[in-house]
């Protein structure tokens, strides 16, 4: 099962370039082997291993021009980590320092897929996670006391538009200049669409649209990212 049609090679080819391309096909296979969290929702190749939910198609070119532009990430924060397995593929591409995770910790996926993904995480540095509400004053309270700004967030918790509002301006609070922002859903939640929508007209400040990223298949959910100049 591979998502690349020859025409479609020829589209990304001329939209990426041959480097991303090959890498592309790389992590592609990655997030082939790392197990799908239910081939029906997300696709690929089983259901199982790292358990992730992102289509394949969106994850690999993702994950292939994030490489190309910014190949280390010194702190990571993720807000909503469900079985974490984006997070370890994320760190088996990504050179990471620290990650910085975030959830309620109720998630239906298999606990032991958590466990098995956070003891495989490739960090150079740490790993600190916050279990509870990403809107209550204890996660403000924890990020602040972490000290820390991160250069790259994924922000896939609570998909109302209230909720994922929260997320990001709690997230931009201790986001460094030149951050990346990525979102997830914002091609099948109209609440997410709506606050990326109002990220790049600029009603929500201090944003820079960088690309989206949305398959033709029918698991596409979207992947934005964007750049944070921070607020005038």
């Amino acid at each position: 099962q591979h998502f690349l049609a020859v025409s479609g090679r020829k589209v990304l080819c001329s939209t990426y370039g041959e480097s991303i391309m090959k890498n592309v096909h790389e992590i592609t296979e990655m997030a082939l082997k790392a197990g799908s969290n239910s081939l029906s929702v997300f696709g690929g190749r089983f259901e199982g291993g790292y358990q992730l939910q992102q289509d394949i198609q969106e994850v690999s070119e993702c994950l292939a021009f994030v490489s190309s532009r910014k190949n280390t990430v010194m702190n990571y924060l993720e807000i909503g980590v469900a079985a974490a397995g984006f997070t370890r593929l994320f760190c088996d591409v990504i050179n990471v320092k620290n990650a910085f995770l975030m959830d309620l910790g109720t998630h239906p996926s298999i606990p032991a897929a958590y466990q098995e993904n956070i003891k495989n995480l490739r960090l150079s540095g740490k790993m600190s996670a916050f279990t509870g509400d990403s809107h209550s004053p204890e996660a403000e309270e924890w990020l602040e006391k972490t000290g820390t700004k991160f250069d790259f967030i994924f922000i896939d918790g609570d998909h109302s538009y209230s909720g994922v509002l929260q997320d990001t301006l709690l997230a931009m609070k201790f986001a460094s200049k030149r951050a990346m922002f990525m979102f997830h859903d914002h091609a099948c939640v109209g609440d997410i669409g709506r606050l990326y929508n109002e990220m790049k007209n600029r009603s929500i400040p201090g944003f820079v649209p960088i690309r989206e990223f949305v398959s033709n298949s029918n698991t596409k959910k979207g992947i934005v990212l964007l750049e944070y100049i921070g607020r005038a």
